[in-house]
């Protein structure tokens, strides 16, 4: 076996959060074949199994993990196709989703720089379908590369297939599906996506709209309500935005007029969760323990130092039940939790 099997790895060092206990099997894989390898590694012993990129949306237990973690590095671009109006180009799994971004803009491609500083893999935004300033990631793929880890089967599935939705994939429903290779569909001639309010009084008047001032302009905002990772452990937005009913929502906006709400295509209404949380639950900075909402952003929970997981989710419950008494609707969790 060419990939190392190392025991009893410290998670938390695997995570954004900072967050973890041990798990007693860790490798890191870089191409299809040491998936196989380690796969393999883990049914002969009957060891549960589970793959991270970067580790920036997921919460581990402080208790001990009795299998085998692997690390997906599956890096590498490569350009599959190209048609008048835009290119597709294949990238590794474990290819960081903002150094994506960084190399469509070399290759002056666009369409994907709505998604700036999103912290995470490719593969990572794929199965969680991350979206922010009116894209989703759903909205640029193509195809997606799988490893099936019941049949050993390399597969790919088109858009339609991955059964996206608002922050979920059928990548995150079934397990035995490992992403290999996400193709994206990149345009050559910029379109700006400007939906996002406060993207737009960022831009101003400015007439020389680019993907790049998009970019830099994503960044700052994400810079001016988001912690530093390399400085505070957090797992970005801990809850996704709740959608309601149109009944729902006029009876939340009769006692809370200010809500901010995004009607959908289908009906439905996106809430804000990080207006409900701050105006309306009052849980900006709060505290309990080690962990808080963070001074800038309620919507991001933050790890003050040496906090533990039970902690985080004692915390995450107290937000849920102040947004069931307030609005009489559920908050669901965005962050995966492992244990």
């Amino acid at each position: 076996m060419n990939m190392k099997i190392l025991n009893n790895r410290k998670l938390k060092n695997y995570s954004t959060f900072k967050i973890g206990g041990t798990c007693k099997y860790f490798c890191e894989v870089k191409n299809v074949s040491e998936i196989i390898q380690a796969i393999n590694f883990a049914k002969n012993r009957s060891l549960r199994c589970q793959i991270i990129g970067s580790g920036s949306n997921i919460l581990f237990s402080d208790q001990n993990f009795n299998g085998l973690i692997i690390k997906n590095s599956i890096l590498g671009a490569k350009k599959i196709s190209e048609s008048k109006d835009s290119k597709v180009y294949s990238f590794g799994s474990g290819y960081l989703l903002d150094s994506v971004i960084r190399f469509t803009q070399r290759m002056k491609l666009s369409g994907i720089e709505n998604l700036s500083g999103i912290p995470g893999t490719i593969g990572g935004a794929v199965v969680q379908n991350s979206g922010a300033c009116g894209v989703e990631i759903k909205n640029l793929i193509f195809a997606v590369e799988i490893f099936n880890t019941e049949t050993n089967q390399v597969l790919v599935l088109k858009n339609k297939e991955c059964e996206f939705s608002y922050r979920n994939s059928v990548f995150k429903q079934q397990r035995g599906h490992i992403i290999l290779k996400v193709y994206v569909n990149l345009n050559k001639k910029f379109k700006p996506v400007l939906k996002h309010q406060q993207i737009r009084e960022l831009l101003g008047g400015d007439k020389k709209i680019s993907a790049l001032s998009i970019r830099r302009k994503i960044l700052e905002l994400r810079s001016n309500k988001l912690p530093n990772l390399r400085q505070i452990g957090s797992a970005g937005s801990y809850f996704k935005n709740p959608i309601v009913s149109k009944f729902s929502f006029k009876k939340i906006k009769d006692e809370y007029p200010d809500i901010m709400a995004f009607p959908l295509e289908s009906g439905y209404v996106k809430l804000s969760a990080g207006y409900i949380l701050d105006k309306i639950c009052k849980l900006k900075n709060f505290k309990y323990k080690k962990v808080g909402f963070y001074k800038k952003n309620a919507l991001v929970m933050v790890n003050l130092g040496g906090a533990k997981s039970v902690d985080v989710i004692y915390l995450a419950n107290i937000a849920k039940k102040l947004v069931k008494d307030k609005l009489g609707i559920e908050i669901e969790e965005e962050v995966i939790y492992l244990k």
